[in-house]
């Protein structure tokens, strides 16, 4: 837990800060604003059936979830009150989508350094996430000689 906190905390230092700060702002903000909007949208003019295609994917993948993501909460927490389980868990995910996410936007859009997005599509995600980690200021340390076909260890797939 450490050492990730350290490198969400290097990113920010090392990313564009004001970037990442204003972006995430802004879309806390626009989902707070258009929460009833986006809730309500059911697309009945164009009728595409992206809103019912994904409203069913994600009821049939909260419904298979729920139970085993229940009894993972019930055994990680050992009788500690829920309010620390139900509200650190979604700000860590908070906290990792703003920081990660706006870095690499931050680096196409302020910096205008790389397509990220068309790096993923060209070379596949691993290509992506080596291309941003190349970008950091200790490079050396955070790609650690990584290759772009380079998997995983064996070790890491274990759980």
């Amino acid at each position: 837990m450490y050492l990730a906190l350290a490198f969400f905390l290097f990113v920010f230092l090392a990313g564009p800060k004001s970037f990442i700060l204003n972006n995430f702002v802004m879309a806390v903000g626009t989902n707070i604003t258009n929460f009833v909007k986006m809730s309500f949208y059911t697309d009945a003019v164009a009728q595409t059936g992206f809103i019912q295609n994904w409203t069913i994917f994600y009821w049939a993948w909260y419904l298979s979830l729920s139970i085993s993501v229940g009894l993972w909460v019930a055994r990680i927490s050992y009788g500690r009150i829920a309010i620390g389980v139900t509200v650190c868990l979604p700000l860590a995910c908070w906290i990792s989508f703003a920081i990660l996410g706006n870095y690499g936007m931050g680096l196409l859009e302020v910096n205008n350094i790389a397509n990220f997005s068309e790096i993923a599509v060209t070379e596949g995600n691993n290509a992506a996430t080596l291309a941003v980690l190349k970008t950091m200021p200790v490079a050396t340390i955070t790609s650690k000689n990584l290759q772009v076909n380079e998997g995983p260890n064996k070790w890491f797939k274990v759980l």
